[in-house]
């Protein structure tokens, strides 16, 4: 980028595939000071994970009689028993608080990785002293230590959550943008995918009138078009399978929300049937709307549902997870099946009617003309897409892009 005396800044070139690595550049940069401040908490936290270990030891080895005096009938061995029980499973679930940050995620990411991570263990302890309430009331005076503990485990994860509180309006702009450079790429690869098809398919006009000897490409063209369906409903289903455990565990929340919800149209449709039902952005935007309103019901108890912390993580999944780009990269991928077998389907008809003097040209040509009608279609969707990218660096991070033609 060159700067010259009362000119504008010329915007800096970026390559499609650099746009990522240049938004978590940009993203970081806007994070200022967290790592700084987040880091000693995460390091406490793992200092009062290693003491909460400690005191699991402790007490499974504890040789103590248990306090017995008001409780009736009392089996003292069955008490002892659950106290090792009990320790074994608190020092467990304290452990599944994972707090090596994984270097793939960028700073604030990572860092709400590890809050999450320790928010699940609290809970499933909490939980847990529900369940050994005999324990806690017979070892009471060995449970101190574990209550102070407790309480700076508490105060270094709220203290975290403030940080990164303090910069969600950043987190919602990077997540805005990166989902414009996920719908981006994606229009880019239905360019390619129908610039393929349409060469295949121009290919197969081409060729018509090939002699015998000219067959063997047909041959060799239907196993390709072959393995690339099958590459393809492996796609299909795999990107099915991640929309549907986005969207399931959220079913019968949904439905409780649905039952006091006076909006026209109900979360469960887009639970049930997600890839039917957002079929643009202003669908995805009010399904994410309704994740929201769900989300909100649950944490101030308008909604009540059995593992509401699981429910809030599941539906902070979905929030988080660009799903709009996966049922448009599904639709994408239906279409290129539809065209791959439609050139199958030609291929096919071209080896069984071998002896005859040519193919069905106008099918082909058909089939051609809806690939570069569909091309024309992406390549307006990925322009107007490139624009709003540039505008957006711009306007959160005042850097001014030209995005590359490819």
């Amino acid at each position: 980028m060159t700067t010259t005396f009362f000119s504008k800044k010329e915007p800096d070139k970026v390559e499609p595939g650099s746009l990522l690595s240049l938004l978590e550049s940009q993203f970081e940069g806007r994070l200022g000071n967290l790592q700084v401040r987040a880091e000693p908490l995460v390091k406490d936290l793992a200092r009062a994970q290693l003491d909460f270990y400690r005191l699991c030891d402790d007490l499974a080895k504890l040789d103590a009689e248990p306090y017995v005096e008001d409780l009736w009938m009392p089996n003292i061995d069955s008490i002892k028993a659950k106290k090792g029980s009990y320790a074994t499973a608190i020092r467990q679930m304290m452990s599944e608080a994972v707090l090596d940050m994984d270097m793939a995620l960028n700073i604030y990411y990572r860092y709400s990785a590890v809050l999450l991570s320790v928010d699940n263990s609290i809970n499933k302890i909490l939980k847990s002293n529900a369940t050994y309430k005999t324990v806690l009331y017979c070892y009471s005076k060995y449970m101190r230590p574990f209550k102070s503990i407790f309480s700076n485990i508490d105060v270094l994860r709220e203290r975290l959550r403030r940080e990164l509180n303090a910069h969600e309006k950043e987190a919602a702009e990077y997540v805005s943008l990166k989902e414009a450079i996920s719908r981006f790429a994606l229009h880019l690869a239905e360019i390619k995918g129908f610039e393929d098809s349409a060469r295949s398919l121009e290919g197969m006009l081409n060729s018509k009138s090939a002699a015998d000897t000219q067959n063997t490409g047909v041959h060799k063209d239907l196993e390709m078009h072959k393995l690339k369906l099958s590459e393809t409903n492996r796609k299909i289903s795999d990107l099915s399978d991640r929309i549907s455990l986005l969207t399931m565990p959220l079913g019968r929340a949904s439905r409780k929300l649905d039952h006091s919800s006076v909006r026209k149209r109900h979360l469960g449709e887009f639970i049930s049937d997600p890839i039917k039902s957002i079929s643009s952005e202003s669908d995805y935007k009010e399904f994410r709307s309704m994740l929201q309103e769900l989300k909100e019901s649950v944490e101030k108890g308008i909604i009540e549902v059995k593992n509401g912390e699981e429910l809030l993580g599941s539906v902070s999944v979905a929030l988080d997870s660009d799903i709009y780009s996966m049922v448009k990269e599904l639709e994408s991928a239906r279409q290129e099946r539809s065209l791959i077998e439609s050139g199958i389907g030609t291929l096919e008809a071209t080896i069984s009617d071998m002896h005859k003097s040519r193919l069905n040209s106008e099918k082909l040509r058909q089939d051609l003309s809806l690939a570069e009608e569909k091309g024309r279609a992406s390549i307006g969707l990925k322009d107007s897409e490139k624009k709003e990218i540039e505008r957006l660096f711009l306007a959160y991070y005042k850097k001014p892009i030209e995005i590359l033609d490819v």
